[in-house]
């Protein structure tokens, strides 16, 4: 039996990649002669817009052969290579959650995911117990 979740983090270095253009909008609507309120909404708009385009999805399976860990494409949400294969002792367990996701810790690393996923994941790591 198969089980595979979708999981996803966001880029290491987000406050970077989300902070510079927020800066530079903030900057722009600014000598635009914008005020600080209308430009500091625009520059949060911007800020959250880049992070929510840098995180990395991941669909995590459980095969007969033990966890594989897939590399997934963020629209169609369907796997586009390989990461790699995790270790037989592979740590993966939840973290913590809210309504709408929760945080798994897999292999060091720690990923969110919908709880519909949860439920997968549950399933998946029941299944690998019992093996």
């Amino acid at each position: 039996m198969w089980y595979a979740a979708l999981l996803w983090t966001l880029h290491p270095r987000v406050a970077l990649m989300a902070g510079g253009p927020a800066l530079v909008t903030l900057a722009a609507a600014m000598a635009a002669g914008w005020s600080w309120s209308q430009a500091g909404l625009w520059a949060v708009f911007v800020a959250v817009a880049v992070a929510a385009i840098s995180r990395r999805y991941r669909i995590l399976t459980l095969t007969d052969h033990g966890f594989v860990l897939l590399e997934s494409s963020s629209l169609r949400q369907v796997a586009r290579e390989v990461v790699g294969d995790l270790p037989a002792d592979v740590d993966v367990r939840k973290i913590g959650g809210n309504l709408i996701t929760s945080e798994w810790s897999v292999d060091g690393e720690t990923y969110t995911v919908t709880k519909r996923a949860e439920k997968e994941l549950e399933q998946m790591m029941a299944h690998h117990r019992n093996r």
